[in-house]
């Protein structure tokens, strides 16, 4: 009995152990096979130099290709063979960051297995203010002060140089993301390999309510987050188009989204049953801010049920003649024969036509300073063909901005990137886009609006409207 009861608990240890081993191994294949050698990020720099200087609608100076060829040259001296993509995002982001071209970036990349804090965030004016959270310790609404001992402004020091943008209001806008994955950007520590996932804890100071607090929270998996914060209360987040009725006054809200597959059809029937059922309406704000939409028919579907007559509005842009961007060119009616890498100088036609059901009424249109990409071209345009009828702040993006995005992937390296290849080049056009009514936003109206309290900007454009 006791020899077979020693066998048994030899076969026992024996089935752990192989088990673990196995398991350790499986994870271990895994996680390497994840890795991006060095090597491809730097010889992905020399692609990175193609589109600057044979895809980027404009000749960057001299300084600042001096600048990117340094970055580009302490990268070569990194030691460490092999990394996951996002240090690899971390080695190679800064050199795009140099241009200052929103437009012009890696993509963060997101994997299941990698640690995030238990919070969500939105950066306003360096207010952190958590907008989603999976853990009772942080609510949303609460005021970041510190994470990991890391005062905010710090963190957000830290994180500046993976972001893009040709001023730091712009750059913001991308921090929500680097800081909800800096346990793995920032932080990550370099250990074996677990079978289990490792769970880290940071310290977080925040205020909620007026009361300052300090709580210890612990990482969680990017796959978990969705499932875990659906507990607990969010913040911030809006439809992307809506109607509402205020008084005498009809609000159509566009926020960021595209037009692709049975959205366009959405689309469509939410602006056909708008206007229908609101015919006697007399006046209506198209109501653009905080949109970042990059497709200009969202607008033009919506303002071809507010005219009445055709309209034709000619723009300027600017793009280089190559092979590389052989859609653009196809776009604004270029034919190409071959590349000769000039800055070509083209005009192009926004076509209005009335569209059924229409509705007669005096069309404002309100728009902010994180108003951008075709959004931006939308109150350009409209600006021009309604003098006086539109009410904001100037926005954070010059009028000439980049445009035409490409998106691509490189496999290499197992990042995303984005690139424009084309540019706005109005004569007017070398500076933000500015409010016929300019409304002054406080920082403490924009957290108000995020928390839901009260829209102080929505109040005032009423009010210039119905004068």
């Amino acid at each position: 009995m006791r020899i077979g009861a020693k066998l048994i608990f030899i076969f026992i240890i024996s089935g752990l152990v192989t088990t673990f081993v196995l398991s350790w191994i499986i994870e271990l294949y895994k996680y390497q096979k994840r890795l991006v050698p060095v090597e491809n990020v730097i010889e992905n720099t020399a692609y990175l130099e193609r589109i600057l200087t044979e895809i980027y609608p404009e000749k960057l100076p001299k300084e600042k290709m001096q600048q990117i060829q340094t970055l580009i040259n302490n990268l070569k001296h990194e030691k460490t063979k092999k990394v996951l993509p996002i240090k690899a995002f971390s080695l190679i982001q800064p050199i795009l960051s140099a241009v200052n071209d929103q437009n012009l970036r890696f993509l963060v990349p997101s994997e299941p297995v990698y640690s995030v804090l238990p919070f969500r965030v939105q950066i306003i004016d360096k207010n952190a203010i958590v907008t989603s959270t999976a853990t009772d310790k942080i609510p949303a609404g609460a005021k970041i002060l510190s994470v990991n001992k890391i005062p905010i402004e710090n963190l957000i020091d830290q994180l500046l140089p993976y972001t893009s943008g040709e001023n730091y209001e712009l750059r913001e806008q991308q921090l929500s993301q680097l800081i909800w994955l800096s346990p793995e950007l920032l932080w990550k520590k370099q250990r074996f390999v677990w079978i289990f996932y490792n769970q880290e804890e940071y310290e977080v100071q925040y205020t909620f309510e007026n009361q300052q607090q300090t709580e210890k929270v612990k990482t969680v998996t990017l796959f978990s987050y969705p499932t875990l914060s659906a507990k607990y209360q969010s913040i911030g987040s809006e439809p992307p188009y809506t109607f509402e009725h205020i008084d005498d006054v009809g609000i159509i809200k566009i926020r960021t989204f595209s037009l692709s597959g049975t959205s366009y059809n959405r689309f469509r029937e939410f602006l056909d049953n708008t206007i229908i059922y609101n015919k006697d309406l007399k006046k209506i704000i198209i109501d653009i801010r905080n949109s970042q939409a990059q497709d200009f028919n969202i607008f033009k579907e919506i303002y071809e049920h507010l005219i009445q007559s055709n309209i034709k509005f000619t723009r300027n842009i600017s793009l280089i003649n190559t092979a590389y961007i052989l859609k653009t060119l196809e776009k604004y009616g270029i034919e190409f024969t071959q590349s000769t890498g000039e800055i070509l100088n083209q005009t192009f036609s926004h076509e209005f036509k009335p569209r059924e059901p229409n509705i007669k009424a005096e069309v404002w249109l309100l728009f902010d300073k994180y108003t951008n990409n075709a959004a931006l071209d939308f109150a350009y345009t409209f600006k021009k063909l309604n003098p006086g009828r539109t009410i904001g702040e100037p926005t954070l993006t010059k009028i000439n901005h980049t445009t035409d995005i490409t998106y691509q992937y490189l496999d290499s390296i197992r990042l995303a990137l984005t690139f424009p290849t084309s540019k706005i080049n109005e004569p007017d056009g070398d500076k933000p886009l500015e409010p016929d009514h300019t409304i002054q936003i406080t920082t403490q109206a924009r957290i108000n609006y995020l928390n839901g309290e009260k829209d102080e900007v929505m109040q005032k454009a009423l009010e210039i409207v119905r004068k």
